[in-house]
């Protein structure tokens, strides 16, 4: 905690900086976030559902101006002077409540995945620190991009009081503040969640473990996805014994592998053209860039009427599917419909795609 000398119970002012270091030289070993400069006194806790933003050592945040002031110390950077630094004070604790308690505060906030489907899967979320408008107060929150320099446009930021957090590069805030007042903002990554989504579009925040945290980030690592098969016309009713996707994103590249083994038995149904379902970022909504990006397919069982030459995994701009495309030996091109594949069908497809980031 930050030492409780009165003679330097002075309130921190946003550019004093001779508050914050003395605040900085006074603070515990333990209130230091290793690896997250111009971070200091902020840990983490969950429990019953409520994620707190609270001291490094679990304590209550409070006021530098208080008798015990404990408050969490920000630098960010001076959106009104580039290069400069702006130090601002968290002074109470915030909150984030998930679907397993009485009320959520996530839900129907989808961060970029499909309304009504469940992403049984871990995802990883980036904590930020976000500075307001006056460079008064910080507003703590959760992100799926772990590269954030600035806060989105208000329509893509999301709170207890607006469901608005959709899109892959969303950004939620806790506290029910005012997104004007946040929205294109300077913002501090600060650490790393994990949540899953019910089919309800409710987030349950997964058990903190040594790789979750403040100072923790889950990056050049892989990540599980549970893709599927679906049709552009109706989906068919699908059934495997093998149904699995990891994933990794660097920067715009996100790299998939993806295994699919029909049970033998329940692939029935569905019309139009075949699509691999449920990937982790939706594509590039640029058609240069988003269009036929090509991924490696390998497959068994995959019925096909003529000569085929090559088969490939194609994405389709603005979507978060693929399509099979097949070209035959007298130089046309087509989708693979869904019933073209066999209940004991395999797929087995790896490649790299490109995605937005705003």
């Amino acid at each position: 905690m930050v030492s409780t000398n009165p003679t330097q119970k002075v309130p921190l002012g946003g550019n004093n900086k001779n508050d914050v270091s003395t605040y900085i030289a006074n603070l515990d070993e333990a209130c230091i976030t290793p690896g997250v400069p111009f971070v200091y006194n902020l840990g983490i806790a969950l429990s019953a559902g409520v994620l707190t933003f609270q001291g490094a050592d679990g304590s209550a945040l409070s006021a530098s101006s208080t008798a015990d002031g404990n408050p969490a110390i920000f630098g960010f950077q001076d959106k009104a002077t580039p290069g400069q630094l702006v130090w601002v004070e968290m002074a109470a604790n915030q909150t984030i409540q998930d679907d397993s308690h009485a009320t959520s505060h996530l839900l129907n906030n989808l961060f970029g995945t499909e309304a009504g489907t469940a992403w049984p899967d871990d995802m990883p979320f980036t904590i930020y620190a976000c500075v307001n408008d006056a460079k008064t107060a910080v507003a703590l929150g959760i992100s799926r991009y772990s590269d954030l320099t600035v806060a989105p446009v208000a329509g893509s930021i999301g709170t207890s009081a607006s469901a608005t957090a959709d899109d892959q590069f969303s950004l939620f805030l806790a506290g029910g503040v005012t997104i004007a007042d946040y929205d294109g903002n300077p913002v501090i990554p600060v650490g790393t969640v994990r949540a899953q989504k019910s089919s309800s579009d409710d987030w349950t925040f997964q058990t903190l473990s040594t790789e979750d945290g403040v100072g923790r980030f889950h990056v050049n690592k892989t990540y599980n996805f549970t893709p599927d098969v679906g049709g552009s016309s109706s989906d068919p009713t699908t059934g495997w014994s093998t149904a699995t996707g990891v994933y990794t994103r660097m920067g715009r590249m996100v790299h998939i592998h993806i295994r699919l083994i029909g049970d033998g038995s329940t692939y029935t149904g569905g019309s139009g053209s075949l699509q691999i379902e449920n990937l982790p970022f939706t594509s590039s909504s640029n058609s240069e860039e988003g269009d036929n990006s090509l991924l490696n397919v390998s497959y068994l069982n995959l019925n096909v009427a003529g000569t085929m030459l090559d088969l490939n995994a194609v994405t389709v701009a603005g979507s978060n599917y693929l399509r099979l495309q097949e070209t035959f030996d007298n130089g046309t091109l087509s989708n693979a419909s869904v019933g073209d594949l066999a209940n004991n069908g395999r797929l087995y497809i790896s490649g790299t795609y490109l995605i937005d980031i705003d």
